[in-house]
């Protein structure tokens, strides 16, 4: 895929004793150190050129050791996963990373970049022991803020390929829009995975992402409520229903995702599976989810006509 050039790319080879700032919105949810508040008396010149000289290849064995949970799969079995939402061990990464670019100027501009790949807005800070039940209070207002702020700054949007949310009934008229407004930022987007929505989401979720497109996105995680979204993603080459029957994500494919090649996670019962052979003549995989009234034997002889058909799998959730 042919990426658009960044609006106004950096030389990595400058370097300033300036402190660093941090826009409001990408600020650290966990306790770490604010490096850009270090003493005068440290001589961040001096930092800069040390943090320079080390070795490309031990810089990238330490960011493959900072805790992520994979945007392209579903998170659900992850152990950071707290059934609505996912916990503050899922911020790990993006926590270190956002301290790690405050440490002087050649650090920010080479991790800011790494940073921004993947926004995570499914994992929140663990709410408090007496208020466990305001974690939509904590999803929602996070999201807004930060696909607000990443959609006011396009610079941060064009690195971004990943983008995980919770959609709670909690201003849902702001997170839902806010969300939308941020995915049409991210022209390079790729996958899209929504964590966890309410079920009675659909409506709003066509209100909010009727007409809008977005042809960079590859991957879709999301649950059948939320299928307005996959009629926005008509490139998408691999869609996982991780709740609901699927019915109507077979229903988006067919009217808009030509090119699925893999589906995870729809019922398998026969008018199902009648249905997405009409939808997705280019699947070469597919992985149901739940078990409805049909066999095994049943089910592949309903897909016998998918042509570029390699694996099927039956029975297992989609959320493993």
């Amino acid at each position: 895929m042919a990426l658009t050039p960044p609006p106004t790319p950096s030389p990595l080879s400058s370097r300033s004793a300036t402190p660093i700032e941090t826009p409001p919105f990408v600020k650290s949810e966990s306790p770490v150190a604010d490096l850009s508040a270090a003493p005068a008396a440290v001589d961040r010149t001096h930092s800069s050129e040390a943090a320079a000289q080390v070795p490309p290849n031990l810089f990238l064995e330490i960011l493959s050791n900072l805790y992520s949970v994979p945007f392209d799969k579903p998170g659900h079995q992850d152990p950071s996963n707290v059934s609505y939402y996912l916990g503050e061990r899922a911020l790990e990464r993006s926590n270190a990373l956002r301290a790690m670019s405050q440490t002087c100027r050649d650090w920010r501009r080479t991790l800011l970049p790494v940073l921004y790949q993947s926004l995570e807005v499914g994992a929140i800070v663990r709410p408090e022991a007496q208020a466990d039940d305001q974690w939509f209070i904590q999803c929602a207002e996070r999201l807004i803020s930060k696909c607000g702020g990443l959609a006011d700054n396009p610079q941060f949007a064009w690195y971004t390929r990943s983008i995980r949310v919770v959609i709670s009934q909690h201003r849902l008229t702001e997170t839902l829009p806010a969300f939308a407004r941020c995915m049409r930022a991210c022209i390079n987007l790729q996958v899209v995975n929504v964590h966890f929505a309410q079920a009675e989401t659909a409506t709003d979720f066509k209100k909010a992402f009727q007409g809008l497109t977005f042809p960079s996105v590859e991957i879709a995680i999301l649950p059948t409520q939320a299928h307005q979204l996959l009629r926005c993603c008509p490139n998408v080459k691999k869609v996982v229903c991780h709740q609901g029957d699927g019915s109507q994500i077979i229903t988006a494919m067919k009217q808009a995702c030509k090119s699925v090649e893999v589906i995870v996670g729809i019922r398998s019962n026969e008018r199902v599976v009648e249905r997405l052979v009409e939808a997705g003549p280019l699947l070469r995989e597919v992985r149901f989810g739940l078990t409805g009234d049909i066999t095994t034997i049943q089910i592949l002889e309903l897909l016998k006509p998918l042509k570029h058909l390699k694996i099927v799998q039956v029975g297992r959730s989609p959320l493993s």
